[in-house]
């Protein structure tokens, strides 16, 4: 999760270029948290948040990471269904 510190669309994308080349990037998974069916992904992440009482900065921080990680899983659930009825495809 890349927090955002800065509004500057220059300086976010120097963060951008820093971490393509310290990681060696091929990708970048970019989204939005909503589920498929309209649902807002973070209102669940704050439900289980909830009783563990964190202060409003980390409880923000974890429903971002949170929800990032559904995003992400999102992603690489659809794209190993997608690889699946290709090598279907090819029987």
């Amino acid at each position: 999760v890349l927090v955002r510190k800065r509004t500057n669309i220059d300086y976010m994308a120097g963060d951008f270029k820093t971490l393509v080349s310290q990681f060696s990037l091929v990708g970048l998974v970019v989204g939005y948290p909503f589920s498929l069916q309209g649902q807002a992904n973070f209102e669940c992440v704050e439900a289980l948040l909830a009783p563990l009482n964190f202060n409003p900065v980390l409880s923000k921080t974890m429903t971002d990471k949170f929800a990032a990680v559904g995003i992400l899983q999102g992603y690489l659930d659809n794209m190993h269904r997608e690889s699946r009825s290709g090598d279907m495809s090819e029987e």
